[in-house]
């Protein structure tokens, strides 16, 4: 077993994920964990068929779909095994495996590394500009609203140390879908590790079709107002 694992949830991912885990496990220090919300397009099927390598472990949740809850149990199977490092990445491309050793170098001296689209103007490719702007605004009304300074607050490439989830109560973690990133940014900072960003270049995925809905966006808004409420008149609470 390696020190590092790389957690990828994955969704009806079967287009994208064999080939990024392909490439992820060129790089023989890390080991890989997916973790399926029980796809309907046989991604797990594909990524078995395709790969075989112990260091791919592959798990299938049983409980209510969502991604907050995926990248939860992943957390949990990474501090059971003993892992020391954790990375986080979306399944379908958009987070070149390039960077990963670049985030965990950046550990040395930091809790929590984001993968950044936004630290260096926009680093973005194959999003049109109304997304770009939409982004962007939701990353600005977050970082005021919560007092935080940390310019991609939605972006899902993280490296972090194995204390940051093991410290959190995961449980505390109110957010089911992708506004739960931003959630899990400002426990972490308010919990006292040390967040830092590192520009990244984010690629609009080819194949598959994005997770993201109106749905989920309109909990992170209402998961926003909570949270500022916590922040400026209640404090957090991790207690479950």
């Amino acid at each position: 077993m390696n020190e590092t694992l790389v957690i990828l949830p994955c969704y009806n991912e079967a287009e994208t994920a064999p080939g990024l885990i392909k490439k992820i496990l060129e790089n023989k220090k890390i080991d890989v964990l997916v973790v399926d919300d029980r796809s309907k397009d046989g991604t797990v099927e594909k990524i078995e068929g395709i790969i075989k390598n112990k260091r791919l472990t592959i798990l299938v949740r049983s409980d209510r779909r969502s991604f907050a809850n995926s990248e939860m149990d992943g957390f949990r199977f990474a501090i059971e095994k003993g892992y020391k490092n954790v990375v986080t990445m979306d399944a379908d491309g958009s987070h070149p495996p390039e960077y990963i050793d670049k985030l965990l170098s950046e550990l040395k001296e930091n809790d929590l590394i984001v993968g950044s689209r936004y630290m260096n103007g926009v680093s973005v490719v194959n999003w049109p500009i109304q997304r770009i702007a939409i982004s962007l605004f939701a990353n600005f009304l977050a970082r005021k609203m919560l007092r935080i300074e940390i310019s991609d607050l939605t972006s899902g490439f993280m490296a972090m140390k194995i204390d940051v989830p093991l410290n959190l109560e995961l449980c505390a973690i109110q957010t089911q879908g992708y506004g739960y990133l931003i959630e899990y940014k400002w426990r972490s900072t308010r919990a006292g590790f040390k967040v830092k960003e590192s520009p990244i270049i984010f690629i609009e995925r080819t194949k598959g079709q994005s997770k993201m809905s109106a749905k989920h966006a309109q909990e992170a808004f209402w998961m926003l107002c909570l949270l500022t409420i916590k922040e400026r008149f209640i404090g957090v609470n991790d207690n479950c």
